[in-house]
C-alpha cells in the first residue's frame, strides 16, 4: 500500500502475525543501498504486512497526554 504522508508525520505497520511498528517519518531514508528501496521491518516468508496506517498528530498529543496522567497517578 501507499500512504501520503509528511516528515512530521507518523506510521504504523502493522503484521499479520500482530507485530506493530510506529516510525516517524523523517527517520526513514528516501533511498536504499543500490536504489532498491527501503526495508523497514525483517520479516519471514509466511509473514506479510496487514495494515499501514498513518498517525495523526492530535492522535500522538492525546497518547503523550494519557502517559502523562498514568505517570502522574502512580
Amino acid at each position: 500500500g501507499v500512504k501520503a504522508v509528511n516528515p512530521n508525520n507518523e506510521v504504523m505497520l502493522i503484521t499479520t502475525q500482530g507485530i506493530v511498528i510506529r516510525l516517524q517519518v523523517n527517520d526513514i531514508s528516501e533511498l536504499g543501498r543500490i536504489t532498491s528501496g527501503v526495508k523497514l521491518i525483517n520479516m519471514s516468508d509466511d509473514i506479510t504486512v496487514a495494515s499501514i496506517a498513518k498517525v495523526r498528530e492530535s492522535a500522538t498529543e492525546e497518547t503523550e497526554e494519557v502517559v502523562e496522567e498514568i505517570s502522574e497517578d502512580k
